[in-house]
């Protein structure tokens, strides 16, 4: 963090300290002096240069002179007020008129409606509306030095009329370089993916990247009387010449990252079983120890839960009949009785195999069944006994 913070005082450090503020200004109100000026163009004026050209056709020597007089001071009347006229300013809502006097800055007028000012001074429009700026896709290498397309969209408003207009030549683009300039440091510092890491992403980590990336916006055009409301990334990409190759990264780093979850899980489930198993033996070992010592008769059986990195065995009564009572054995024989009958009946329903011959009659019953015997092949015939056999002398 206070690598970050060291960035943006650095950042800040190397924009010129503003040398001058806005300054309030409201101004006269306009309509009072649009009314008072053309009383003085339409009334005063033109009546004081009537009554001086009457007194001069009227009377000659000092009287002539009054009229003479009269006349020059109703025209100075009619310029005046002519003049006094070009001082109304009409003021939007949303805008601001600064205000400068032979080159040196008398204030700002933010007060909307018509407003009367000296008129021989400046007034520049400005607006104070709130801003959009998006930037380029610009292509830069991330901290890791693989190659990503990004832009931003800024939104920002003036704030100080004064700086806006004299710190720097045009504060539009003085906020679009600046920001760009910002887009491209933010893409630079930190890597698109983190791959399982605890560091920052651009990807993985948009809501803190994008407020780091105000922040270093909004020092960089402090100077210039402009705020920053808000930015926010709306492209992030690899570049096209390694999408691919990155795609099959992630691919493969969701798989690893799934199976992981999956692991986590078993093991979950089997701490769960064991500590379920644990808490059953647990009380059943209670219950023993309240019936006098003594034992719940039934064969045991072995649970095993297998786990990573061997077996766990668990030996658990597999019948309780009570608080300390025996199961009785002609009801458990009768019971395995009843199990094995199926068995039998399934065994005795089997086919006979085709090898096997049914007994002879008069056999003994229970014995088995003699197995079928093959009938022995008839005597060879001596080839002396054949006819027609001649003996070799």
């Amino acid at each position: 963090m206070s690598t970050e913070s060291s960035e943006s005082s650095e950042a800040a450090t190397r924009i010129p300290v503003a040398q001058i503020q806005e300054r309030p200004v409201n101004g006269v109100p306009g309509w009072a002096a649009l009314a008072l000026s053309l009383t003085v163009v339409l009334l005063l004026g033109p009546g004081a240069i009537a009554g001086g050209i009457l007194l001069v056709l009227a009377f000659s020597g000092p009287g002539r002179a009054g009229g003479v007089v009269l006349v020059v001071l109703g025209s100075l009347l009619v310029l005046g007020g002519a003049v006094t006229l070009f001082g109304l300013t009409a003021v939007a809502p949303g805008q601001a008129r600064v205000l400068s006097l032979f080159g040196r800055y008398t204030g700002t007028i933010r007060t909307t409606g018509l407003r009367w000012v000296n008129p021989f001074s400046r007034r520049r429009k400005i607006s104070t509306r709130i801003r959009n700026h998006e930037t380029t896709t610009v292509k830069v290498n991330d901290a890791d030095g693989n190659p990503i397309e990004i832009a931003a969209v800024v939104v920002w408003q003036v704030r100080d009329t004064a700086r806006a207009v004299y710190e720097v030549d045009s504060f539009v683009e003085f906020v679009g370089t600046q920001a760009e300039t910002a887009v491209r440091h933010i893409a630079t510092s930190y890597p698109y993916d983190n791959h399982g890491d605890a560091t920052l992403s651009l990807r993985e980590n948009a809501a803190e990247i994008t407020g780091r990336l105000s922040e270093e916006i909004a020092a960089r055009v402090a100077s210039a009387g402009v705020r920053i409301i808000e930015s926010r990334i709306t492209r992030l990409a690899y570049a096209p010449e390694i999408a691919h190759a990155m795609l099959r990264r992630q691919q493969a780093g969701a798989v690893v990252a799934a199976r992981q979850r999956i692991v986590e899980g078993a093991v979950g489930m089997v701490e769960l079983a064991l500590a379920r198993l644990e808490a059953g033996h647990r009380g059943a070992g209670r219950r023993t120890q309240g019936g006098h010592g003594q034992q719940p008769a039934g064969r045991p059986v072995q649970r095993a839960v297998h786990a990573a990195g061997g077996e766990h065995r668990l030996a658990l009564p597999l019948s309780v009949a009570g608080d300390g009572a025996e199961e009785n054995p002609t009801a458990a024989g009768s019971r395995r009785a009843r199990r094995a009958r199926p068995l039998g009946r399934r065994r005795t329903a089997q086919h006979q195999r085709p090898d096997r011959v049914p007994a002879a009659p008069g056999a003994v019953r229970g014995r088995p069944a003699a197995r079928g015997r093959r009938t022995p092949p008839a005597p060879r015939t001596p080839p002396e006994a054949r006819p027609g056999h001649r003996r070799r002398a």
